[in-house]
Order: structure tokens, then sequence, then C-alpha cells
């Protein structure tokens, strides 16, 4: 990683702090986005840049910068993202564009955009997705759908990759981050497993430097998804108790 220019989204707290601290650590140049920058140190290898990464705008604006301040990009890390918790009961369009904008849409458009820079050159896209964008859990139907969505854009791009382009997905459980202090989140208890986001950070980071295509955080997780593809029932009842725990938890709030 010594030398190789880098853009982590999501910068300013959780995995992605993580990530930028780590990867500062190994020698490489990075330019940290994010909405709030506060949190971030700028130095000669780490650049804050602010930005809404909802839209193509700011995703092209950070690509410019990216350029302006490193000269070139290496490697891209899609980490920005949020969740919500709740039971859908009504309809409303643009709480579901808003959370797909950032979760799901941005992350491809960067992945487009690392392509046509990159222009043949060897570099890599590293995308947050989740362990929910394999197994669903209920309170989260919209959050899901945007991680699920990303996971089938990554069993489509494997056939079709540029051999110039790695990819690198992660599917880590609930993290001890502000991920989970999020508004949209109403207080909500973390599902089990909890792991801390330098724990998803150091695996990430360890899966960039082996050429990795997937990387699993949690062991327990790693065991777990297979346990549930052997016997369904074991995920039925996980998530059975989840349910109660979400109607309860909303029944309070009512």
């Amino acid at each position: 990683m010594s030398g190789k220019h880098i853009v982590i989204t999501g910068a300013n707290s959780g995995i992605g702090k993580c990530m930028l601290n780590r990867l500062r650590d190994l020698g490489a140049v990075i330019v940290a986005a994010d909405k709030d920058t506060s949190d971030i140190e700028e130095s000669g290898s780490v650049f804050p840049v602010q930005v809404d990464l909802s839209c193509k705008e700011g995703v092209n604006y950070l690509f410019d910068q990216a350029i302006s301040r490193m000269g070139s990009i290496d490697i891209f890390v899609a980490n920005a993202g949020f969740p919500y918790y709740e039971m859908i009961r009504s309809a409303d369009w643009d709480r579901a564009e808003k959370i797909f904008s950032i979760n799901t849409l941005s992350p491809i458009y960067s992945y487009e955009k690392m392509i046509e820079h990159l222009d043949g050159r060897h570099g890599m896209v590293v995308v947050t997705d989740s362990a929910m964008g394999e197994t669903a859990m209920p309170g989260f139907s919209l959050y899901i759908s945007t991680k699920y969505t990303l996971n089938g854009f990554r069993a489509g791009i494997k056939h079709e990759c540029p051999s110039n382009v790695d990819t690198v997905f992660s599917f880590p459980v609930s993290t001890d981050t502000g991920f989970f202090r999020h508004d949209s989140t109403n207080g909500m208890e973390k599902p089990f497993p909890v792991q801390t986001p330098d724990h998803v950070a150091k695996r990430m980071v360890s899966a960039m430097r082996m050429g990795k295509s997937r990387v699993y955080p949690s062991r327990l997780y790693s065991l777990a998804r297979i346990v549930f593809r052997i016997i369904p029932p074991i995920e039925w009842a996980y998530c059975g108790y989840y349910l109660i725990k979400t109607k309860h938890h909303f029944s309070l709030r009512q």
C-alpha cells in the first residue's frame, strides 16, 4: 500500500476512519471524503474532501478533487452508507431514493468512474457491503435492499470486470460505530454479533493486500452463513427472535 493513491468515502468515522488510519500508516496517500470532515486531520498524505456522494455531481467532484490533489487514483474505497430501522407502513418515494442513492448508486457509479479513470492501468475498487446483503433481518428492509443490490452487482461484474481492475467486497456484521446511532435507527439495539470498526478495517486492508475478492470480518458469521444454508430453521429462528424485538421496539414508540 506504500505510495498508493487511495480515495476513502465515509472517512470521518467508523470503518472508514479506521481504514484511513491503517492505510496512512502503511504509507498511502489518501483523499478522505465525507459530508462532515471535522474529524479528519489534513496532512501531507491525507486530504479531506467535504462532499455529498448521494448524487453523480458529488461523485464527479470527488474524482476531480482526488485527481487534482494526488494526480491519479489507484484504489477507490466505497464505504459511505447509512441505515433505516423501521417497519414499513406507508409509501415514501423520497426516503427510499435517499438510501439507495448513497448506499447503492454511488458505489456503482464510482466503480464505473474508476474503470474510465484507470483506462487499462491496474487499480482496485473496494466496497463495504454488509452481512445483511446476504442474510435478511426484520426492521431493515430498505437497507437490506440496498446491500442485496450491491451483492448482485458484485456477482455480475465478477464475470465482466476488466482484468486490470481488482474488486474487494466486504460483508461486516453489526459494527460498534455511529452507524447505529444515526437518527434513522430510532435508538435501536445492535443485532448480535457486534464487532469493532478497527477489526473490520484490519480485515479489509488485509484482503486488499492479499488480493481477495470477498472478505467476511466476522468468523462467527462466516460459520453462521454456512449453517443457515444447511439448516434453514436456525436462520428462521434467528430472524424470528429479532422480529419479536423489532415489534416490541416500535410498539413502545407508538
